[in-house]
């Protein structure tokens, strides 16, 4: 009896921490306790923190009524597929795209409905309407967003679609703040950039204006409690048209179907890649026993005449190795020994023409792609080029000193076109960083 008195006694703790938002919840927690517990106050808390911003996806795409069908499909596809949400912090990530996936699917239902509604019709001329501008910029942005790369959409989703600070941001990933402030404003300026394609031009600054303006939308309460309603029933399985609408079922068995042929065509790449792969190495290996070997040519050492100093080292060949991060200027001031371990910068190494880092994710770090120098100007410039998985270029512009053992890097981490720092010098609210960086010694 005591052990019921005491699990239904944790339960209420729970349960009344959770209506209060999950404060001082993560997603990934309250994510883990859905899947693991069928804890169905902490996917009523998930719905409530990311149900504003999965709403204005659905309006920006759909009218009232079909964007409420879209709304509860997407939360009904997140009790479906929860344990695929990787990394569990990424939830509002996660569900941006499904929400764009399902408001896209819906609304070419929604057209072929009402095509056939008014095929026999004499249609006259649609109105044409007042905020179109705006409603295409922000269809614009939802385009153009759902095309970022993973880590970049995650912290433009949290904070500039859902209004949360960089710090709750940081605190919700589990990564240091000076991470998102840098991702974020990688994010914004690649977006920016694309937006620029399209022949609208965007400030990042204004952009996120309008990012936050897209976002602007209050779900409906009555939404909210049938999306968690019904979330309940379809955890059951007992799912009928009486308790949910057929078409809520339709569009959630339809974008759950296209998820499932997305992952097979995915699976088929990497198969028919690794096939390829196997022929490549095949076709490399040396000929069979019994085979003649290919002659080798001999390569004879040059021999520097008696006397003559061998050629100076260029800067790259001096780069070459691991060094190490032991200050960083930011924002006109140098952090603190504390504050600089609390940014978890890693290790640069220079490979060839490469620069890469020491951690097991290098797309999250600065130091990943292939670098160029400059020794001959003044100052010496240092460029690097970060292919980012859709092909795009991420252009990363600096200078640089070198004196021995010691590198000093100026640099602007946002990744644009923007100009190349001319001294090592920043300013409060300068994007600017200096790093100054110790070789590494290498080991015997």
């Amino acid at each position: 009896m005591e052990a019921i008195t005491t699990t239904s006694v944790a339960h209420k703790v729970r349960r009344t921490v959770l209506l209060q938002d999950g404060t001082g919840l993560t997603d990934g927690r309250l994510l883990d306790s859905f899947i693991e517990h069928q804890d169905g106050d902490a996917f009523a808390t998930l719905v409530r923190r990311h149900g504003p911003m999965v709403w204005g996806v659905c309006r920006r795409l759909l009218d009232q009524h079909d964007a409420e069908d879209a709304f509860q499909a997407t939360f009904l596809v997140l009790v479906r597929k929860a344990a695929s949400v990787v990394p569990r912090e990424c939830v509002g990530n996660w569900l941006y795209g499904v929400a764009r996936q399902t408001a896209l699917q819906g609304r070419r239902t929604s057209a072929r409905r009402k095509g056939r509604e008014t095929r026999e019709a004499d249609v006259a001329e649609l109105p044409v309407r007042e905020d179109a501008d705006r409603c295409d910029l922000h269809l614009l942005l939802d385009q153009e967003l759902s095309r970022l790369p993973d880590r970049y959409r995650t912290v433009v989703v949290m904070c500039d679609l859902e209004g949360n600070t960089r710090k709750e941001t940081a605190r919700q990933l589990g990564v240091p703040e000076g991470s998102v402030a840098g991702w974020l404003a990688r994010g914004r300026a690649t977006l920016a950039k694309r937006l620029a394609r399209q022949g609208v031009s965007l400030p990042a600054g204004i952009l996120a204006t309008a990012l936050g303006q897209a976002a602007v939308g209050r779900v409906p309460p009555s939404v909210v409690s049938s999306t968690i309603g019904a979330a309940r029933i379809y955890t059951t399985g007992q799912v009928t048209a009486e308790l949910i609408s057929m078409r809520v079922i339709a569009l959630t068995e339809g974008v759950l179907k296209a998820m499932t042929v997305s992952k097979l065509k995915l699976v088929t790449a990497v198969l028919f890649a690794a096939v390829c792969f196997v022929g490549g190495v095949a076709a490399a290996l040396p000929p069979a026993v019994g085979q003649p070997p290919t002659a080798e040519k001999k390569v004879e050492t040059a021999k520097s005449p008696a006397g003559e100093t061998p050629q100076s080292k260029t800067d790259q060949e001096k780069l070459q190795g691991r060094w190490t991060v032991v200050s960083l200027e930011l924002g006109g001031r140098v952090l603190t020994p504390d504050e600089l371990s609390k940014e978890n910068v890693d290790d640069v190494i220079f490979e060839g023409d490469r620069v890469k880092p020491t951690r097991a994710d290098p797309e999250n770090s600065l130091w990943h792609g292939k670098y160029k120098l400059d020794a001959r100007r003044d100052p010496k410039q240092i460029t690097v080029y970060d292919e980012e998985p859709d092909n795009t270029v991420m252009t990363f512009r600096g200078i640089y000193t070198l004196d021995g053992d010691t590198l000093k890097w100026c640099m602007n981490p946002d990744g644009t076109d923007v100009c190349r720092p001319e001294e090592f010098k920043t300013k409060k609210g300068s994007p600017l960083c200096i790093f100054t960086l110790k070789r590494v010694p290498a080991t015997k």
